[in-house]
């Protein structure tokens, strides 16, 4: 019976443990997960995106939750919404993509990032990545106010 008890505890203790770690890598109130092909693609800003330099975090997961080794290909770009553009008739912003320069964090699969945007407005922040030699893209709407 102290077996079964020292294992619950241990487990218990272990999943805390990867619960703590887990959060203090991706801690943000304005997250998004897509998945594609089953692989999770969580980005978290580390606050509320607005004008100027903004903190984000990429962490890529399997459907298992376990991380994603990327084999050669990690890209982030961020452009103008050029729909949501479109139906607001704004010119003033540019079409043209701005890449991010990733830093990995933490375990396999997790990484750093800072995108400077320059207008407020609908924005689409594309993650480009291979995982065994198939190519993946994700895009995710970001608002900047």
């Amino acid at each position: 019976m102290n077996t079964q008890i020292s294992k619950f505890l241990v487990r218990g203790l272990v999943s805390l443990m990867f619960l703590f770690v887990f959060s203090s890598h991706i801690r943000a109130d304005n997250g998004n997960e897509m998945i594609v092909n089953g692989h999770h693609v969580r980005l978290a800003f580390k606050d509320t995106v607005r004008v100027g330099e903004n903190e984000f975090n990429l962490q890529l997961t399997d459907a298992h939750s376990q991380p994603v080794i990327i084999d050669t290909h990690l890209e982030v770009g961020i452009a103008p919404d050029s729909n949501a553009e479109k139906k607001a008739k704004q010119t003033t912003q540019s079409a043209q993509s701005i890449e991010v320069v990733l830093t990995p964090i933490g375990t396999a699969g997790e990484y750093a990032g800072i995108v400077p945007l320059g207008a407020s407005g609908h924005w689409i922040l594309t993650v480009h990545f291979s995982v065994q030699g198939e190519l993946y893209e994700v895009n995710f709407p970001v608002q900047v106010i």
